[in-house]
Parts: structure tokens; C-alpha cells; sequence
């Protein structure tokens, strides 16, 4: 459920931006025939320009996870910035062939541990990450990461983490929030990233994604 091959590309993310990018209310995806209304929180559009092929990048690296909408930092956009900003609409391919309520969902997912320990992200995921990033960059790149369940309430389960690129005697570091939710019965995860590793940048992480669910949750009843 974690959005592990969004891991490679990051280096990709960097590249500058083409056309000005605009902000929308909400956008709309259709996962399996059912039309998904998306909030996009403040600040955030779809990506233009060259910034316009991450989802299909991402896409095509993970294996685990189709991605169905990416938003990015307008004002980063705009400006040709480096992205320190960005969220992802995923559906785990596991659940691809169910149709769960949220309830249901939750009940699979098991109670939230009153201390969470971190849950490494697995060899396998991180070797096929490194491989994208290898092919994508030309260049070996060094990945490693770790999530924690944190919070759970009527709209999703939530967790958050960081996860860390050394590439060419760089380090970065990027903070991630996770909502997992059902909508119209189709499993989804919205992926929050935010450049940094301080307890700043995990919580906003962490809050946009938890109020990008709870309004993806209130927006397709």
C-alpha cells in the first residue's frame, strides 16, 4: 500500500517546469467506471510542462500501485523551482478486483498499535526503486526509508514516515503522509511528500494527506 516506486523518481522531480500551472477546486479520476471527485488542497495543481510526466513515471516504477492523479507546488511550478511539495492518487493493484467499504477496509488493516514501531520499506521494493532511479538518472542512487501508523478516524488510516535518496554525494531527505480510504468501494491512498526531515515537514505531510482523505471522503459519498 505504501507508494514505494514514487521513490525513484525524485531525482526526476527536479527538472524545470514548462507552461504555468493553475489551481483547481477539484479534479475528477474515473477508477474502475466510477467517477472520484479529488479536492486539491491550497496551493497545489496538476503538473505542467515537463513536470506533467511524473505520474506517468511513477506509474510505470511501481509495480505495487496504479496512479491515478499527481499534484505539485504551483508556486514551485511557476517559478522553475525545485519540487519541496507534491501529493499522488494511488490504488494498491492488490485490491484492484474488490469492492470494500471503509469499515471493511479498517478491519483488514487491524487496530492502531498504541506504540507503533517503524516498519522498514522491504529489500525487494527498495532494489526495484534503486534500478528505476538507476535507469531514469544514468547514475546509482541510494535509497532507504521507514513508515509508522500514527492515526486512524472515520475517513482513514494514516501513517507517516520519511524517506531518504543519496545520489552523487547528496543527500535528501523527504517527509511522507499517508491516508488509505475506500470511495464508491475502491481502495485508494493519498501520498503527501514534503522535502525535509525535521517535525515540521512530517506534519504537514501528514496533514495534508489526512485532510486531502477526509475531503476526498466527504466529496464522493
Amino acid at each position: 500500500m505504501l507508494s514505494r516506486g514514487v521513490l525513484a523518481a525524485l531525482a526526476i522531480l527536479l527538472a524545470p517546469a514548462g507552461a504555468a500551472a493553475e489551481e483547481a477546486a477539484a479534479l475528477a479520476v474515473r477508477i474502475g467506471g466510477d467517477e472520484i471527485r479529488m479536492p486539491v488542497p491550497a496551493g497545489y495543481c496538476e503538473p505542467t510542462g515537463r513536470y506533467a510526466n511524473i505520474a506517468q513515471l511513477t506509474d510505470a516504477m511501481d509495480r505495487e500501485n496504479i496512479t491515478y492523479l499527481a499534484l505539485v507546488d504551483c508556486a514551485a511550478v511557476n517559478a522553475g523551482r525545485e519540487l519541496s511539495r507534491y501529493l499522488f492518487l494511488r490504488a494498491p493493484k492488490v485490491f484492484a478486483s474488490e469492492r470494500l467499504t471503509r469499515e471493511q477496509l479498517f478491519e483488514r488493516m487491524g487496530p492502531m498499535p498504541e506504540n507503533a514501531p517503524n516498519l522498514l520499506l522491504d529489500n525487494p521494493a527498495m532494489d526495484q526503486a534503486k534500478g528505476a532511479a538507476r535507469r531514469a538518472t544514468g547514475r546509482n542512487v541510494e535509497l532507504s526509508g521507514e513508515m509508522r501508523p500514527v492515526a486512524k478516524d472515520e475517513a482513514g488510516y494514516y501513517m507517516a514516515g520519511g524517506l531518504q535518496q543519496d545520489d552523487a554525494g547528496r543527500s535528501r531527505r523527504t517527509s511522507v503522509g499517508i491516508g488509505a480510504t475506500a470511495v464508491r468501494g475502491h481502495v485508494v491512498t493519498v501520498n503527501s511528500y514534503v522535502r525535509g526531515s525535521d517535525l515540521a515537514a512530517v506534519r504537514e505531510a501528514l496533514k495534508v494527506a489526512r485532510e486531502t482523505t477526509q475531503g476526498l471522503v466527504a466529496a464522493n459519498p
